[in-house]
C-alpha cells in the first residue's frame, strides 16, 4: 500500500508539473503569436498610412490647380469662389451699346442696323426654325445675323459679330483690349472654346449651347473678335 501510495504520489507531482510546463508553453506561445501579428500588420499599417499620404497630396494638388489655369489655353472654367464680379446677365449684358443707346438681343433688328449706319452686304436662307427667311446683314466688319418672328413681319437679331473697335461690351470691353482686362470685367468664370475663344455664358456650364453667351476670340493675349449670341436653332 505505502509503494502504491508512493507511485501515485510521483504520479500527481508529474502531472503537476506536466501541466506547469504546458502553461509555460501555452503563454510563450500566445505572446509570440500576438508579436507575429503585431509584426504582421505593420507593413499594411504602413501602406495604408503611405496611401493616406499620397491621397492627401494628390487632393492638395487637385486644389492647388483650381486657381492656375490663366496661362493654359486649354483651361475648362477657372472657378473661384470669391470672384466679386457681377455674374453675367441677359437683361444688362446680352447686347450692344451705340452712342449710349442700347440694344439688347432678341429685338427688332432695324433701330440696331441705323445705329452701326453702314453699308451692308444681305444674305438670306429660308429658315429652318421658323416660318420665312433667316437673315445676315454684312458691314464688313460687323455682322448681324437675325430669324424671323412669328409671322415674318419682322427681323430679330440674335448675334452681333464684331472685329473693329468701335463697339464695346456692355462692360466696355471691345476689340483690341486685353485678356486681363476681359478677366477683370467680367471675372473667372468662364471657359475656353477651343485654344482662342473664350465664352462666358448665363449658365456658366461649359457644353451648353442653348445659353445666350459672349465670347471674346484672343490672340496674342489681345481681342480680336466679340460675338453676342443668343442660340435660337436648339
Amino acid at each position: 500500500m505505502i509503494g502504491v501510495f508512493v507511485i501515485k504520489k510521483r504520479v500527481l507531482r508529474f502531472s503537476v508539473l506536466f501541466c506547469f510546463i504546458i502553461s509555460l508553453f501555452a503563454i510563450s506561445a500566445c505572446d509570440t503569436g500576438r508579436d507575429i501579428t503585431e509584426l504582421a500588420d505593420l507593413p499594411q499599417a504602413s501602406q495604408q498610412s503611405q496611401s493616406m499620404m499620397e491621397q492627401t497630396d494628390e487632393e492638395e494638388s487637385v486644389y492647388s490647380n483650381v486657381y492656375t489655369a490663366d496661362d493654359d489655353d486649354s483651361a475648362v472654367t477657372e472657378d473661384i469662389v470669391d470672384d466679386n464680379v457681377v455674374p453675367l446677365s441677359l437683361e444688362y449684358d446680352l447686347g450692344i451699346r451705340i452712342n449710349d443707346e442700347w440694344f439688347p438681343i432678341r429685338h427688332d433688328v432695324r433701330d440696331l442696323l441705323a445705329a452701326i449706319d453702314g453699308n451692308y452686304v444681305l444674305s438670306t436662307a429660308p429658315s429652318c426654325v421658323f416660318e420665312g427667311l433667316d437673315k445676315e446683314f454684312d458691314f464688313g466688319t460687323v455682322l448681324v445675323s437675325t430669324n424671323p418672328n412669328h409671322d415674318a413681319s419682322r427681323d430679330i437679331w440674335f448675334s452681333i459679330f464684331i472685329t473693329c473697335e468701335d463697339f464695346p461690351t456692355a462692360r466696355g470691353i471691345r476689340v483690341g483690349s486685353t485678356l486681363e482686362d476681359v478677366k477683370a470685367a467680367y471675372g473667372m468664370r468662364y471657359f475656353w472654346e477651343g485654344h482662342r475663344v473664350i465664352t462666358y455664358s448665363i449658365s456658366g456650364v461649359q457644353g451648353d449651347i442653348s445659353s445666350p453667351c459672349i465670347q471674346f476670340t484672343i490672340e496674342d493675349g489681345v481681342v480680336t473678335a466679340i460675338e453676342i449670341y443668343y442660340p435660337t436653332n436648339v
